[in-house]
C-alpha cells in the first residue's frame, strides 16, 4: 500500500513539474530589439516602415511601442510607420510591450 502511495505521489509531482516547465517556456520575455539602421533620414511628408527584430526568437509577445521624442519633426505610429513632419533631428524609441526595460533608439533627421 505504501509503495502505491509513493508511486501516485511521484506521478503527481512529475505532472506538476512538467506543467510548470511548459508554462515557463511559454512566457519567454524579449531581451533585445534590433533594427537595420539606427540613423534614418526623412523629408517632410515622407513615410517609411521601420522594421525591427525582437530577440530571442522564442519570445512570446514581440509587440512594440514606437515613441517620437519630438512629434513636430517625426510622428511614429505603433505599426512602425514613421512620417517626417518638419526638418530637424529627433529620436524614435522602440520599447517592448512585454518587457518595457528592453528598448532601442533610432536617430531621425
Amino acid at each position: 500500500m505504501r509503495s502505491v502511495k509513493i508511486l501516485i505521489l511521484s506521478i503527481i509531482l512529475t505532472v506538476i513539474l512538467a506543467a510548470v516547465s511548459a508554462g515557463a517556456s511559454a512566457s519567454v520575455l524579449p531581451k533585445s530589439i534590433i533594427v537595420k539602421s539606427y540613423y534614418i533620414t526623412l523629408t517632410p511628408g515622407q513615410e517609411i516602415s521601420l522594421k525591427a527584430v525582437v530577440l530571442p526568437k522564442k519570445a512570446k509577445d514581440k509587440s512594440l511601442n514606437y515613441t517620437s521624442a519630438n512629434e513636430r519633426i517625426v510622428v511614429a505610429r505603433d505599426t512602425g510607420v514613421l512620417r517626417g513632419v518638419e526638418v530637424g533631428t529627433t529620436a524614435v524609441t522602440l520599447t517592448s510591450k512585454a518587457n518595457p526595460k528592453v528598448k532601442t533608439t533610432v536617430q531621425v533627421h
